[in-house]
This record gives C-alpha cells, sequence and structure tokens, in this order.
C-alpha cells in the first residue's frame, strides 16, 4: 500500500501469512537437497510500504503517522527496513533447522540492488544482514540498465563478518576484453568471487564465453594479452553416424 492508499501490485512482507508461505517454498527445496536458497530482491520490490502493521508500529514507536513525513526520512527507512532484517532472520532460522537435521549448512544469500542507500529505501538493509551472520553472500546488481554498481561500499560493510561479495558481472553482452577489465576490476574492489545473471544468453557468443568461462583465475587474467582471444578451438563436424553433414545435411531447413 502505497502513502496515499493506493493499492500497489505485490505481496506485503508486513504480514506472517506472506512471510511464512515464502520460508515454506525455500523449506521444501531445502529438504529436497538444495545447497542454498537466493532471494532475488532485483526483481519485486518493494517488499513493504505503508501497510497497516508498519504504520501503527512506527506510530507507537514515534508517535507520528509516517504517510506524513518525507519518504526518505531516516527513520522511516530504518524501520521499514527493521522488517525485512526480521524476515531474512526468520529464513535464516528455518535454513539452519532443516540444516541441523540434514547434519549439512544450507546457504542464504540475496541478489540486492547497486548501493547501500538505494536498497535501504527499499527497505533492505545489507549491512545489517551481514553484521548479524543472516547471509553467506550477496549479490550487488546493477537492477536497471547502466546503472553503476558500488561493489567498493559492498566489501567495506562485510568486511569482518562471513558475508562474501559477488560482482554480477554486466551488461551481459561486451568483448572479451571487456569482460576481462571488468573482472579485475571487480577483483581490486575486493570481491569474494563474480555472479553472472542470465548466463544462458551468453554462452551461445563463443568470443566471450572463451573468456567468461576464464574469469575465475584472477592471477592469469592479470596476464593475458587482448590478443590471445577468443580462446576456443572450431571443429567442423562433417558426418555423424553415417549422416554427411554437409552439402545435404539432414538438419537442412530445419
Amino acid at each position: 500500500m502505497d502513502r496515499d492508499g493506493q493499492a500497489v501490485a505485490r505481496l506485503s512482507y508486513a504480514f506472517p501469512g506472506v512471510q511464512d508461505f515464502v520460508i515454506s517454498l525455500f523449506r521444501e527445496v531445502a529438504e529436497r537437497g538444495a545447497d542454498g536458497v537466493n532471494m532475488a530482491f532485483i526483481r519485486g520490490l518493494p517488499c513493504v510500504l505503508y501497510e497497516q502493521p508498519i504504520v501503527e508500529g512506527f506510530q507507537q514507536l514515534h508517535g507520528q503517522d509516517p504517510r506524513q513525513l518525507p519518504e526518505d526520512d531516516p527513520r522511516w527507512l530504518s524501520y521499514r527496513a527493521s522488517w525485512m532484517t526480521s524476515f531474512m532472520r526468520a529464513l535464516r532460522e528455518e535454513m539452519d533447522r532443516v540444516g541441523e537435521r540434514q547434519g549439512r549448512h544450507i546457504q542464504v544469500s540475496a541478489y540486492v540492488i547497486n548501493t547501500l542507500p538505494y536498497n535501504l529505501q527499499y527497505g533492505l538493509d545489507v549491512a545489517a544482514w551481514a553484521e548479524e551472520g543472516l547471509v553467506d553472500f550477496i549479490i550487488p546488481n546493477p537492477w536497471h540498465g547502466d546503472m553503476d554498481v558500488d561493489v567498493a561500499s559492498f566489501v567495506e560493510v562485510t568486511r569482518g563478518t562471513d558475508c562474501q561479495v559477488y560482482a554480477d558481472i554486466l551488461p551481459r553482452r561486451m568483448p572479451a576484453e571487456a569482460y576481462r577489465q571488468r573482472a579485475l576490476e571487480c577483483y581490486a574492489a575486493g570481491v569474494d568471487g563474480l555472479a553472472f545473471w542470465d548466463t544462458n544468453s551468453r554462452y551461445p557468443y563463443l568470443d566471450e564465453w572463451s573468456m567468461i568461462r576464464r574469469l575465475g583465475h584472477e592471477e592469469e587474467l592479470k596476464e593475458w594479452a587482448a590478443d590471445e582471444w577468443p580462446a576456443y578451438r572450431q571443429i567442423p563436424l562433417h558426418s555423424l553416424g553415417g549422416h554427411h553433414m554437409d552439402k545435404y545435411s539432414p538438419y537442412w531447413s530445419a
């Protein structure tokens, strides 16, 4: 619910039923053996706005109606974020319960948007999650178009915690050398690893994929020269199972 009473097409995490339902979905996949669960917050924001439980709770705490305050009032942003932190805490606790029964650790991670203040604007206090140990790793994402990701800030707020930072390498299409440079920049900023949103739309482009698949080799990246790429072989397929694949291929016109 927006501040003017307008209904917003989202499920609000201000209600226990919504939180319980989401957690139940993650519980099922964890019980089936998933290594971890991920909250993809780059889809479906905002998760909380001006729903009745949040408005009433803020009024009781501060004696003011948040609908009469600026939308970026620090008290209001902090209070809203506390609801989402409570949800992340409940999710972490449930994954720990499942993990204890199965004798393993089940990771909790989150895709978040591009800067810490922008996350807080949408109720996501990433620093609090890291400090409290609610997430094993986060993946900051540009979210919209060419928005810059403040990778260094995410690295800074997770320093000294067990939370790792994985940089999402975007845009999806770049020359091989641009991929290499982008990865080196992220490593220099202190990230623990790299992530690739929509990998399915990257691998068909072999010039690029020949570099993408090697970006985990941080030390080797520094030495590779641009003229070494593309680094892949093409092997023409002339026949398969006795069927010619050239002049009259069985795939002709298919």
